[in-house]
């Protein structure tokens, strides 16, 4: 069995697609303890021709061949093939750290008993930028942290990249990625995830490079992406409904994600050309998706009491606080 499957859905990315290979395997590994599972999504330039370039040399490259149909259900297909003991999802367009998969070989922690290992995010212009830092919060690395504990901590992420992620525990409550949602998968998963989690750690040294850029789909601003949050909002709903007996603290992590993806629906609206509290109320349908039923104990209760009671005055208060500092 290998160690580390890195799953990667690929789409139009061919000036990316051979930096981010080359990225797995400069980790100081032999291949035989790594996979990598490609999965074209469907794409019409020349990337997966490098791909195959790639497959001339390396004997552990398998790649799935997929109509365009989005990254939840490529990152669904390459888990259905992985057999490596842990998983890391690597977008295209991003890159591994330099050697952090040895690093991580090297640690007392590799060998105990953990779901989800969250490494350190960077961007990749000069790691001007660290993602979803957890010092600040009194999180402590190299200790067992459930996911419900972190939530009341207030550590939240909005990708599943940047992570290593146990496949026996994925597979044994079946974890995946929402395949009816287009916007947001990340932020669903990680929350589903948190509810089922009692051990996850932390780890300091980068394991993730993030490329920005202009066209990547999570940076691109057009007010109709808001109706796809909506989808997001069903897929809660109907999750609950189908798992009757989740405890009111997981209910509480549901719940309080609605709360986060209203808050990137506003940040899309901003940057978009109309800027409209009252429409974005409406697109979202928030009659239904409002009250949140908010855990007390979460930091930031009085966000959630505000967006209950009245939207457009919250509306303006996010706005305001990605002015001063970007979500992302």
């Amino acid at each position: 069995m290998k160690l580390f499957s890195v799953i990667i859905p690929v789409y139009n990315t061919e000036g990316y697609i051979d930096r981010c290979l080359s990225s797995v395997f400069n980790q100081g590994l032999d291949d035989s303890f790594f996979e990598i599972i490609v999965v074209n999504d469907g794409s019409t330039d020349g990337s997966m021709h490098i791909v195959y370039d790639y497959l001339l040399i390396h004997n552990n490259i398998y790649v799935i061949d997929q109509q365009n149909s989005g990254v939840s259900v490529a990152r669904n297909n390459g888990l259905q093939m992985a057999s490596g003991k842990w998983i890391i999802f690597l977008d295209s367009d991003d890159c591994l750290y330099t050697g952090s998969l040895s690093e991580l070989l090297s640690l007392d922690i590799i060998n105990q008993s953990w779901d989800v290992l969250i490494c350190k995010s960077i961007s990749n212009d000069n790691q001007s930028v660290n993602y979803y830092p957890w010092n600040h919060l009194g999180i402590k690395n190299h200790e067992f942290y459930s996911g419900i504990e972190l939530y009341q901590k207030g550590f939240n992420r909005g990708s599943a990249c940047g992570c290593v992620f146990n496949r026996d525990f994925l597979n044994s409550f079946h974890l995946r990625f929402p395949e009816q949602v287009v916007l947001g998968e990340d932020v669903v998963f990680i929350s589903l995830v948190y509810i089922y989690s009692q051990a996850i750690i932390f780890h300091e040294t980068p394991l993730y490079c993030v490329e920005i850029r202009s066209g990547s789909a999570s940076r691109k601003f057009d007010f109709d992406r808001c109706y796809l949050y909506c989808q997001n909002f069903n897929f809660l709903k109907n999750y609950i409904i189908a798992h009757k007996n989740l405890s009111f603290e997981q209910l509480s992590i549901l719940d309080y994600t609605k709360f986060r993806l209203i808050n990137y629906a506003i940040y899309v609206c901003m940057n978009s050309s109309c800027f409209n509290p009252f429409k974005l109320k409406k697109i979202l349908n928030l009659r239904d998706v409002l009250p949140i039923e908010h855990n007390p104990t979460r930091n930031g209760s009085y966000k959630v009491w505000l967006l209950n009671h009245c939207f457009s005055l919250y509306f303006y208060v996010v706005v305001l606080k990605y002015s001063i500092k970007d979500v992302f």
